[in-house]
């Protein structure tokens, strides 16, 4: 209860604010009672909505509050506490209407959330129309505050919406129908798959025998949720043409033009004559969303054209919507808009008073303006009648002075006659008084009921000034609170600005030594400059001398290139010869295999061959005796010849 106190009411903030602090109330916070936990967060937010210093919940904080919502709304459900499902409605109603919260709203995903809420649907045969219809409206709220798919959405709240209308009470449904033109409101056909705008018109032929039933079906009870479910049925057959047109054979076999007509004027009438449901503004909107219904069906169906052509014809229900504008009865803009349209193409009925107050209230001015006033006729005589009279008063006055009437014999028939005129004219006189006052008995009753009338104008425009009183001063305490943070977010920015100030002069000063700075700087360029054009000749000549060297160095890279081509054959004629030393490796391997082989042998042939050196050394021997023997021999020979010649 405290929660709904602080709801868009500045001065139950004040008196929350005065007593405790935002932490103390935060502080209450029981652990393990998450129903307690949500109306603590709620009162947090709704003081915090005043606050303009008070940030934002961020995405993960708010798809929290959004399941935690769609679990405790599931569980008032099935406890029959329409009351906290209420409470949870406006909460998030108020969450909605936050702009620095909408968009983050419109930016999580609720699949599971409605999962959830869909699941806690039950629509059992014993009625509870309350908790259905505020479920609904939770429901109601929930998508439009929430962004997701408009073609699942839809789908999945249809099958609740049917569910819904197979049990009684059908006429108590307004809740529902009103979700199911959110849904449509916000789906945009222009963008769906084929598949799915089929899928959409067999939903929608499969809801219609719902609505027409409902509109057939005139009302019996002092209920004015049924007009309300009538008022609902009639918008959503006016969304589902925007959306997805009814076509001409539909309208004839299911949404029969003469039975809804005759129902629904049934209701209008019953409302016009104040037999029950005296609000005007639900008679206002029945008229107008039915008039505009009309119009859309005339342009489709003959039969709808027909009861178009005699709704035309009753003006109290055009007079209906004239005086709904005229009490600020449509609540909605975009009735409001129509209902404008309506009276231009009508302008005639802002003339006309068509309530039924207002209908006596012209009927007896008429009367009165009728009614003449009461003045006293004179009944002027003719000349002889009165020469005649004047003379039988003389005559009567005559026989008075001489105390005898036998004298003149016709003067007793004078007076007799003058007595009996004179009576009839008093007679005349009495019958003309008597209708007077019948008529001023009459023109008392009519001013009577307009001063009847302009009394209940009169509480009207006092309620309505006390309203808008409460409102001016709500609005006057919001604006002295919003100066008030604006005065204490000013002097912040004051105390900001000095600090900015004085950085501003630390930062000049800085400057001016940068600028000194840079000035050396320039000077030092100046003189960079000139070094770079004395480096600049340098340049050139070392450009000249790089140029010989880059033909210097075309030419080595020529030869290098012949060098490379060498090398290139080099290469190959190394890759053979490598092949080849494969080659003679393995071969070599195969040798070594056989060399093994081989040096047996050799130990055994070293072995003979060493025996066989001995041998040798001992001829070798034997030949050198021999030798020296045959030199000697030699040397003797020559001796003996030279000693002959000699």
């Amino acid at each position: 209860i405290f929660s709904t106190l602080l709801r868009k009411n500045i001065f139950m903030v004040k008196i929350l604010m005065s007593h405790c602090t935002l932490s103390q109330l935060t502080s209450l916070r029981p652990p393990d009672t998450e129903q307690i936990s949500l109306v603590l967060e709620s009162l947090e937010m709704r003081v915090n909505q005043f606050n303009l210093n008070s940030p934002s919940p961020q995405a993960p904080v708010l798809a929290k509050i959004i399941t935690r919502l769609a679990v405790n709304v599931d569980i008032s459900y099935k406890n029959d506490n329409y009351m906290m499902i209420r409470f949870y409605n406006e909460y998030l109603e108020d969450l909605g209407q936050d702009s620095r919260i909408a968009k983050g709203l419109k930016s999580l995903d609720t699949t599971e959330a409605l999962s959830k809420l869909l699941e806690a649907a039950n629509f059992t045969k014993t009625p509870k129309p309350a908790l259905w219809e505020n479920y609904f409206h939770f429901l109601t709220t929930f998508v439009s505050v929430t962004a997701g798919d408009s073609i699942i959405t839809f789908n999945c709240i249809l099958k609740i919406v049917l569910k819904r209308l197979e049990i009684k009470p059908y006429k108590e449904t307004s809740s529902a129908l009103e979700l199911l033109c959110v849904c449509l409101k916000s789906m945009k056909v222009d963008e769906t798959d084929p598949t799915d705008k089929l899928n959409l018109k067999l939903q929608i032929e499969q809801i219609l025998p719902g609505l027409a039933n409902i509109l057939m079906t005139a009302s019996s009870s002092v209920n004015s949720c049924e007009i309300k479910t009538a008022i609902s049925c009639l918008k959503l057959l006016d969304v589902i043409q925007d959306v997805e047109p009814v076509t001409a054979a539909a309208l004839g076999n299911v949404l029969t033009a003469d039975k809804i007509y005759t129902a629904v004027m049934k209701d209008m009438q019953q409302m016009i004559d104040g037999v029950w449901v005296k609000d005007h503004r639900l008679k206002a909107r029945l008229a107008l969303n039915f008039i505009s219904l009309t119009d859309l069906y005339a342009a489709i169906s003959d039969p709808w054209a027909a009861v178009k052509k005699k709704l035309d014809g009753a003006s109290e229900v055009y007079q209906c919507v004239a005086d709904g504008v005229k009490e600020v009865a449509f609540d909605d803009k975009e009735e409001m808009s129509r209902a404008l349209k309506l009276l231009v193409s009508h302008p005639s009925l802002l003339n006309n008073n068509g309530s039924k107050a207002s209908t006596e209230k012209e009927t007896n001015t008429k009367k009165t303006a009728v009614l003449p006033e009461f003045q006293p006729k004179l009944n002027y005589l003719e000349v002889e009648t009165t020469q005649r009279l004047e003379q039988c008063m003389d005559e009567i006055s005559q026989a008075a002075r001489n105390l005898s009437l036998e004298e003149e014999e016709r003067v007793l028939p004078h007076v007799l006659q003058l007595q009996q005129y004179f009576g009839q004219e008093e007679r005349v006189a009495m019958a003309r008084l008597q209708e007077s006052l019948e008529m001023a008995d009459a023109r008392i009753q009519a001013a009577n009921k307009t001063i009847q009338h302009y009394d209940q104008q009169v509480c009207q425009l006092k309620s309505m000034l006390s309203t808008i009183s409460g409102r001016y001063t709500v609005a006057q305490e919001e604006l002295r609170v919003t100066r008030a943070q604006h005065n204490t977010i000013s002097c912040e920015a004051r105390s900001q600005i000095n600090q900015l100030q004085d950085n501003l002069d630390t930062r000049t000063a800085e400057w001016e030594e940068e600028r000194s700075a840079k000035e050396e700087a320039l000077e030092a360029n100046d003189r960079m400059k000139k070094d770079i054009a004395d480096m600049n000749s340098r340049l050139k000549a070392l450009i000249e001398d790089r140029e010989s060297q880059e033909a210097h160095l075309k030419e080595t890279k020529a030869a290098l290139a012949k060098r490379d081509d060498k090398l290139k054959r080099t290469l190959k004629q190394l890759e053979e010869a490598s092949c080849k030393n494969d080659e003679s490796g393995k071969k070599i391997e195969k040798l070594e295999k056989s060399n093994k082989s081989l040096e047996i042998l050799v130990k055994n042939q070293e072995e003979a061959i060493g025996k066989k050196e001995k041998q040798i050394q001992d001829s070798h021997q034997e030949i050198q005796d021999l030798r020296r023997v045959r030199d000697a021999i030699f040397n003797l020979s020559k001796s003996t010849t030279s000693a002959g010649s000699g």
